[in-house]
Parts: C-alpha cells; sequence; structure tokens
C-alpha cells in the first residue's frame, strides 16, 4: 500500500500568464479561484509507504526540501519573493485522504512588485535564462553545490532595480567572493583578495573572454589601492586597453576591487573617494563577467563531484 501526497506552493511571481518548466520543476499560473494572487502555483506529488509516525517524518522532509530548493529558485529574477504560502494534503490513501502531517502548514507573507514595462514573455525568457546554472549544479557535492548556489541567489539580488548603486556592487561582491573562495579551496590554495581575483581571472579567461563593455569608463576612474604593487589600477587599465592585450578583463575586475574597497576594505584600501558613476558602473561589470564566468564555473566544478 502506498500513500500519495501532494504539496501546493503558491508564488507572487508577477507577470506569468502560462507554464514554465525549469528541470523538473513547474510552475502554473494561478487558477482563477486564487483571485490572481498568489500569481503562480507549484504542484509537488510524491509516495510513501504509510501514514504512521515515522512515514510523517518522511513527508515532512520531502516536502521543506522541495520548499527550500523553490525558495533558492525565487531569487533568480530580479524580482521576486519568497513563497508565499504552501500546504500539503493526501490525495491517494484507499480509505483515508486530507491527512496532512502536523506542523507542516505555514503561511508566509510575498511582497511582490512589477517591474516597469516588463511583459509576461520577457519574465519566462529572464526566468528560464537565469535557472540554467540552477539546474546545472544539482548534481554537484552539497559543499559545491552550496557555494555556486549562494553566488547566484546574490547576483540576481543585484539586478533590483530598487537598489543604490553601493548595494548592487556589494551584492554581486558577495556572489564573487563565494566563487573565488570555491576555488581557492578546490585549488587547495590559500591566496589573499587580489590574488584570489587574478587567479580566478586566469583560470577561466579561455571561457570568458575578454569584456570590454564598461572597461573605458573604469579606465577613467581614477580607481586605485595604496598597498602593494600596481596601485593605480585605473591606469594598468588604460595601458592593457590601449595595447589590446589580454589582460583588460584581469585589470577591469581589480578596478572593481578597488571600487568594492570604497565601501568596505579588508587587506586593502581605496585611495580616492568612489562616486555613485563608477560604483555603478563596477557593479555593472561584475555582473557581466558573473554571468559569462559561472557556466564554465560549474562545468570546472564537475570534476569534484
Amino acid at each position: 500500500m502506498t500513500y500519495k501526497w501532494r504539496a501546493t506552493f503558491g508564488f507572487d511571481y508577477p507577470l506569468l500568464d502560462q507554464p514554465i518548466s525549469i528541470g523538473d520543476i513547474r510552475i502554473y499560473p494561478a487558477p482563477p479561484e486564487l483571485d490572481l494572487e498568489p500569481h503562480a502555483i507549484h504542484y509537488y506529488e510524491f509516495e510513501t509507504s504509510g501514514v504512521n509516525r515515522d512515514s510523517q517524518e518522511e513527508v515532512r522532509k520531502k516536502y521543506l526540501f522541495r520548499l527550500e530548493k523553490l525558495a533558492e529558485l525565487s531569487v533568480l529574477v530580479p524580482y521576486y519573493t519568497e513563497v508565499a504560502f504552501h500546504s500539503i494534503v493526501l490525495i491517494d490513501s484507499g480509505d483515508k485522504e486530507g491527512f496532512p502531517p502536523s506542523g507542516i502548514n505555514v503561511t508566509f507573507d510575498g511582497k511582490p512588485y512589477n517591474p516597469p514595462g516588463q511583459s509576461p514573455k520577457k519574465f519566462r525568457e529572464q526566468l528560464t535564462q537565469a535557472a540554467q546554472s540552477f539546474v546545472e549544479i544539482q548534481t554537484l557535492k552539497d559543499e559545491i553545490q552550496e557555494p555556486i548556489s549562494r553566488a547566484l541567489r546574490w547576483m540576481y539580488r543585484g539586478n533590483d532595480y530598487r537598489l543604490s548603486p553601493d548595494d548592487q556592487l556589494i551584492y554581486r561582491w558577495i556572489a564573487f567572493n563565494s566563487l573565488y573562495s570555491l576555488f581557492n579551496t578546490l585549488e587547495s590554495q590559500d591566496r589573499g583578495e587580489r590574488s584570489s581575483v587574478r587567479a580566478l581571472e586566469n583560470h577561466f579567461r579561455s571561457s570568458v573572454g575578454p569584456i570590454e563593455r564598461g572597461a573605458q569608463q573604469l579606465a577613467a576612474g581614477g580607481l586605485k589601492l595604496d598597498r602593494g604593487k600596481d596601485l593605480d589600477v585605473s591606469d594598468d587599465l588604460q595601458q592593457s586597453i590601449a595595447n589590446r592585450d589580454d589582460r583588460i578583463t584581469q585589470l577591469s575586475l581589480e578596478c572593481v576591487y578597488a571600487a568594492r574597497c570604497s565601501l568596505f576594505h579588508g587587506a586593502e584600501r581605496p585611495v580616492l573617494h568612489v562616486p555613485n558613476s563608477i560604483l555603478s558602473v563596477s557593479a555593472a561589470y561584475l555582473d557581466l563577467y558573473l554571468k559569462s564566468v559561472i557556466p564554465a564555473f560549474v562545468l570546472y566544478c564537475k570534476q569534484y563531484s
């Protein structure tokens, strides 16, 4: 005898007008009886061999594990909320039905918002594109999957159009930090931040290629550091651009690092105050790099799983 359960998870995703599949997760527009709140629904069905106390604990674990995955997925677009509500019911048990394990039905309060000018088609495209790396990392070991998942979450949180330039840069640097820290661990290296940035960029340079968009603004930004060698990072980048060499991306990331140090610093401090215009360029450049390097980074990590 098997018992079949259906968990229902409701989201406040705006503008979802048709079903969309992301890996084994399928999200549907909300049915009319919900009066469009929440805006999307995910159903998750699974079976257990009983309904006793041990089986209820098994149901609870499966249910909450799915909720955790959906909560991760909900941040892979620049406009997101947590799961707005969720519930579970026994749908096939012979002589029993509607039997929920105790302590599972919980309600969360989502806070949706609609970015201006967004269309349902564009929303679906962005959600699908953003979720590709999320789907890819599901086969990795937990100790590798979690830092990459963290990087994805913070990277896409940084796309919230309501954030200030410094917040965007901080969010994306947290994502970047997750990647180069994991890279150091996998390579069994103990590096400082600046050398970590260089090592990561060197390793994935052939996969990412040069990223020139925004480099000229960083080169003109007067970004400097006050410790170590090559302190005038903007000037170094300007020379690299003039020479058309292969260090444009690396030196641009060092400029981003100098801008980040104006917000919070570790081993090095910036010499100059960094205006919001340069913080904005730095955040945008780091976003471009993260979206370019993460697919190659996930592929690299598969050799360790």
